[in-house]
């Protein structure tokens, strides 16, 4: 065999060992008896074939728009539906539950998972995500990384809860393996999940990388939440009546806490300055807001509010000020403004 061609036959079965590389990585194989091929990705839908045990299948990287529940010996599962090619040929969609991988891949059914209820590109931001969580190695990073991780929680979740109901009541339990530094909580009234940042585990990578702004904010945070570091909706400024329901704690001084260790964090951590604004717009939200009712009593009320205004906070805007002292007044009034306050007394 002259050089040339040793050379060409080289290229040609690297060519080949790609092409079943890859012919490999999308190659599914049946691990439950009796699992169906329907025309449909519904289980009323026709049943093309019954596979077994063993069968092989190709993914054609395709998924339903919802998963469904089914019942085994009077256990409850759900699955989403992937489109795959038989064989001969023709296609139809199986229950991702009843195929695995023919290469072992963990993480194959999250994947699944995820691209059935927001798509491949929201799924495929995520992936790079995680890269880069677990990457982290300096405060710029842990910045970046805390800020997208919110943006795909946030996105996540307004598409999730925009999503028709189900006669069935799925379970989300899966989502606990969906971003790390997060929580699943899901309401037992609505059985909506929501996550919630776990600040515990931001502080412990913001320690871990360089500098300290990162620091900084994961321990304003942790202090917003003192039970436990954990997010939720009720932070030291307001006092919780039920799952979802609670009242301002304005008057017991903490609004006027939070607003100046706001200044001072960012005094320490310029990087931060979106995340404090945010943090600020809430406290200002919790005084201003018309709907809002209120624990404590209208004395208490008007000293904190008087303890702004005669020591302001760097953090405020003078519309934003102006505001509070309107507020103030509507305060010397609630029931000709309408504000409900002293709750406290069961009044």
């Amino acid at each position: 065999m002259t050089h040339s061609a040793g050379k060409i036959f080289l290229i040609s079965c690297i060519f080949l060992l790609g092409s079943c590389e890859k012919s490999y990585d999308n190659q599914l194989i049946v691990w439950k008896d009796n699992a169906e091929v329907r025309k449909e990705p519904d289980d009323r839908s026709a049943v093309l074939k019954r596979l077994q045990k063993g069968d092989r299948l190709q993914d054609l990287d395709e998924t339903a728009s919802s998963e469904s529940v089914f019942f085994i010996r009077e256990e409850t599962f759900q699955s989403p539906w992937i489109k795959i090619k038989m064989p001969e040929g023709q296609s139809g969609w199986v229950l991702a539950w009843s195929v695995k991988p023919l290469e072992p891949d963990s993480t194959w059914l999250l994947r699944k998972r995820m691209d059935t209820y927001w798509g491949k590109g929201l799924r495929m931001e995520r992936d790079r995500w995680l890269d880069d969580f677990r990457s982290m190695k300096s405060q710029e990073d842990w910045f970046s990384a805390l800020r997208t991780a919110v943006y795909l929680r946030d996105t996540m979740m307004q598409l999730l809860h925009h999503k028709p109901d189900t006669e069935d009541r799925l379970s989300f339990r899966w989502m606990t393996k969906l971003l790390p530094g997060f929580i699943l909580q899901e309401s037992s009234s609505s059985g909506k999940p929501y996550l919630f940042a776990d600040y515990r585990i931001w502080l412990g990578k913001a320690i871990q990388c360089s500098g300290g702004q990162d620091d900084a904010l994961a321990r304003c945070y942790c202090s917003l939440f003192p039970e436990d570091s954990i997010e939720s909706r009720f932070p030291i400024w307001v006092f919780q009546l039920g799952e979802e329901e609670y009242a301002s704690q304005l008057g017991l001084g903490r609004h006027d806490l939070v607003l100046r260790n706001l200044d001072v964090l960012l005094q320490e951590a310029p990087l931060a300055k979106k995340e404090i604004m945010a943090l600020k717009n809430l406290i200002l939200e919790d005084i201003l807001d018309h709907s809002r009712s209120y624990w404590q009593s209208a004395d208490k009320i008007q000293k904190e509010l008087q303890g702004i205004i005669s020591h302001l906070p760097a953090c405020l805007s003078p519309d934003e000020t102006e505001a509070i002292r309107i507020r103030i007044k509507m305060f010397q009034q609630p029931e000709l403004h309408g504000i409900k306050l002293n709750l406290r007394s069961g009044e």
